[in-house]
């Protein structure tokens, strides 16, 4: 995409944009370093520069900003989604989504009990129940959710698949197993 593409494009991704964080990220998420981690910390930082608190939280922004993003988007961008993907698959480590993820669970039942819009649509929510918050530390205390290893979620993903086929073709893995999940 030529620099004055880029530019409209973004000029047109701000203009639909409803809030000044989502406006002031769109650019920043674009370029940032390091795939989603670095998006995450990005949005982080803004939300930080802007004073915002509990209501305003990092996965929301660039919820809207992938909304906006995937609702305009250019021909050229489909030919980088691969690519993009990919990239965030070899460089973003399991450690790091569940460090986030544990980072922001409680924060988030918090602001789903707490916010009426989010309660009336997420109250019937196994997840979002009293008890929720009780399971999230208990699986944080789960050795293998951890996230102890420095192993790309691509790689691991690509191990798991080709094991999970090798026992299958062996008939060592039993395909109700995955019932659970």
């Amino acid at each position: 995409m030529s620099a004055a593409d880029r530019a409209n494009y973004l000029h047109r991704l701000q203009a639909n944009a409803s809030d000044p964080i989502t406006k002031e990220a769109i650019p920043a998420i674009l370029a940032a370093k390091g795939y989603w981690g670095g998006s995450m910390r990005e949005i982080e930082r803004l939300i930080q520069s802007h004073g915002e608190k509990l209501h305003a939280r990092a996965d929301h922004y660039l919820d809207e900003i992938c909304l906006l993003y995937y609702r305009s988007l250019p021909r050229i961008a489909l030919a980088d989604i691969r690519l993009a993907i990919i990239r965030s698959l070899t460089s973003t480590t399991p450690t790091e989504v569940i460090r986030y993820l544990y980072t922001n669970a409680a924060h988030s039942l918090k602001i789903y009990r707490s916010d009426s819009f989010f309660h009336q649509r997420t109250a019937h929510l196994k997840s979002c129940s009293p008890v929720a918050g009780a399971a999230i530390e208990r699986a944080e205390t789960t050795f293998w959710l951890r996230g102890l290893d420095k192993i790309p979620c691509g790689i691991t993903l690509v191990l798991v698949l080709g094991l999970g086929t090798i026992l299958r073709l062996f008939k060592c893995f039993d395909p109700n197993l995955l019932a659970l999940l």
